[in-house]
């Protein structure tokens, strides 16, 4: 886990909550490893320090609790891809924080369809999950863009930026009104 902690501050999603772990990294180091301390004692004592049942159950919950839905709503500037990426990434570093009781794809498939369970955008790559993590992570992409490309095409034949749900077709061919 404390290898993940080191890393963490590329990787996770919220930059804030990565940069204070960073920061609190820093700060132990500076204060805690001695100058001449071998590199294998120094990554003890940081792995020592980090490795503990609280941060486990931050990265359980996360675990459990991460949606799409909330990722969204956390990432209001952020358009579809870079969410699905954001979340992707949040819940693989979550399986590798929380060790081998979580290795392996099943674990983390089944997380990740739990997580966009309910998201319209999404259920075509539901449907019929595929079995492997590369295969859905490539699926939920394709459905993003299936999406996307909807929106797009359904803007054009309106006309606008807008589509009203009252707005009907009329066919304007008029059998009766033939000229002979």
């Amino acid at each position: 886990m404390a290898d993940d902690q080191s890393s963490s501050s590329s990787s996770v999603a919220d930059a804030a909550d990565a940069q204070e772990q960073l920061h609190g990294s820093k700060t132990f180091y500076i204060q805690v490893v001695e100058r001449d301390d071998s590199f294998a004692s120094a990554y003890t004592a940081i792995k020592n320090h980090f490795n503990h049942d609280v941060h486990h159950q931050h990265y359980y919950t996360d675990w459990t609790t991460t949606t799409f839905a909330r990722t969204r709503t956390e990432n209001p500037n952020k358009g579809l891809h870079e969410v699905l990426q954001i979340l992707l990434d949040k819940l693989q570093l979550c399986q590798r924080a929380l060790g081998k009781n979580f290795e392996g794809e099943d674990a983390l498939r089944t997380t990740v369809i739990n997580a966009y369970r309910g998201v319209p955008e999404l259920e075509m790559a539901l449907f019929k999950p595929a079995t492997i993590c590369e295969g859905l992570f490539s699926d939920l992409r394709s459905a993003v863009e299936m999406h996307l490309a909807q929106q797009h095409t359904t803007q054009m034949l309106m006309g606008s930026n807008t589509v009203m749900e009252d707005q009907y077709y009329l066919d304007r061919r008029y059998n009766g009104n033939r000229r002979g």
